[in-house]
């Protein structure tokens, strides 16, 4: 969607763009917090929290309970330290593929922003069904052994994919993009929510997945584009070192996930 968004108002002139045009996708984007909203409102506990609460209730301690947030950081900063690594897998590879490479193929390789924008848009269409196929996935194999595998992925993708880039043909850029993204970053992605807080203690999943994922979204993915920029530069704009990073990251998960339990025991606060 948001790629769909951004290519309609590329197509506007560049002063309308630049003065009003740019405000759009921000504005659309506030219209997602509704369903969103509605989504996690209609969403069932795991039965591990619900008899967490049960046996809460039947306790009925007095004293105050400790803040979740203050807890897991507490306690548990080893798994948020975890997660933080686990998302270098899974966030690299997606922003190099949707900001660095499309401004890099445009700039080095002379091909269309257009063109890698529509290539873009469909590995986002295409992810809606591979995420099902890797949840499934998930549940027979185990999210551990589906994330080692995504990651490893993503690191024997790393080279390839800049190579596919290079040919300059449309068959060649767009499988190199759904190789990356849709088997090497959707098999992470899909499995992530259930794999992140099974790290955690039941009383504070929600918290200990949260604060992991999103300080490894800024630390893994936020600064991937200024990274890749960077390295590019070393050798007048090649891509090797940033093939080489996405490798050196992407081990770092696969060696994570395997040192990461599959779920923590529950235990009671």
């Amino acid at each position: 969607m948001a790629t769909g968004v951004f290519i309609v108002v590329t197509q506007l002139p560049k002063e309308a763009l630049l003065s009003w045009g740019w405000r759009i996708p921000f504005l659309l984007s506030a219209l997602l917090v509704l369903p969103g909203l509605y989504m996690r409102h209609r969403l069932d506990e795991t039965p591990v929290f619900r008899a967490f609460k049960k046996q809460q209730a039947i306790n009925h301690r007095q004293q105050r309970e400790e803040r979740p947030v203050v807890k897991v950081v507490r306690e548990q900063w080893r798994s948020i330290l975890l997660i933080i690594i686990l998302r270098f897998a899974e966030s690299v590879p997606f922003f190099l593929a949707t900001v660095f490479a499309v401004s890099w193929a445009t700039t080095q390789l002379g091909i269309a922003s257009l063109t890698i924008l529509y290539i873009v848009m469909f590995t986002c269409l295409l992810a809606y069904p591979m995420h099902v196929l890797f949840g499934i996935m998930s549940d027979r194999r185990g999210c551990r052994q589906v994330y080692i595998f995504g990651a490893l992925f993503v690191a024997a993708m790393a080279f390839p994919f800049f190579w596919l880039l290079e040919s300059r043909s449309l068959i060649l850029m767009t499988m190199g993009y759904v190789l990356l993204i849709n088997i090497g970053h959707n098999s992470l992605n899909a499995v992530q929510p259930s794999f992140f807080a099974g790290l955690f203690h039941p009383p504070v999943r929600y918290s200990g997945s949260s604060i992991g994922a999103q300080l490894g979204a800024v630390v893994a993915g936020g600064f991937t584009p200024f990274i890749a920029k960077a390295l590019s530069a070393v050798y007048d704009n090649s891509w090797t070192l940033v093939a080489g990073y996405v490798v050196l990251t992407a081990l770092a998960s696969a060696f994570a996930a395997k040192i990461a339990p599959e779920t923590v025991l529950p235990h009671s606060p």
